[in-house]
């Protein structure tokens, strides 16, 4: 019962964390791209980069960093609770053992899944931000 109740939190907090989709931004001040204003028409360079802004976040962050989360708790939760079990054996208490590791697993697992989900959408996105510049003829600095 208790296992459940753990799995349900990593769940709950790996959904929340899909709220959280992240994009990149159109702020200008905000940019991960870098351009020589005095070889570029800034006009169309503004124009052409919410255009490439707005193919980029076709990939949602957010989305990726919560299915990362969710399957790095419950593989974590599984292994936990097996790591858990056997160590718990060894104290005769296999329950409590496997209810701490299915915890502490989920836990560490769902974060780390939560973050390579991320950084992976985020890669993603810059990189297709700076394709479809470099596409559209302007040489970047970053």
């Amino acid at each position: 019962m208790r296992n459940r109740k753990t799995l349900a939190a990593c769940v709950a907090v790996a959904i929340a964390l899909q709220g959280c989709a992240t994009q990149i931004a159109r702020n200008p001040d905000a940019r991960p791209t870098l351009v020589d204003p005095a070889r570029t028409d800034m006009t169309a360079y503004e124009r052409d980069y919410g255009e490439c802004v707005a193919l980029a976040n076709q990939t949602d962050a957010g989305q990726a960093a919560g299915s990362g989360a969710t399957g790095g708790a419950v593989a974590g939760a599984i292994v936990g609770a097996l790591i858990g079990a056997v160590i718990g054996h060894a104290f005769n208490d296999t329950a409590a053992g496997a209810r701490y590791g299915a915890a502490l697993g989920g836990v560490e697992a769902g974060t780390a899944g939560a973050a390579h989900g991320y950084g992976a959408a985020r890669l993603d996105q810059e990189t297709a931000l700076r394709n479809c510049l470099k596409g559209r003829g302007y040489n970047l600095i970053r």
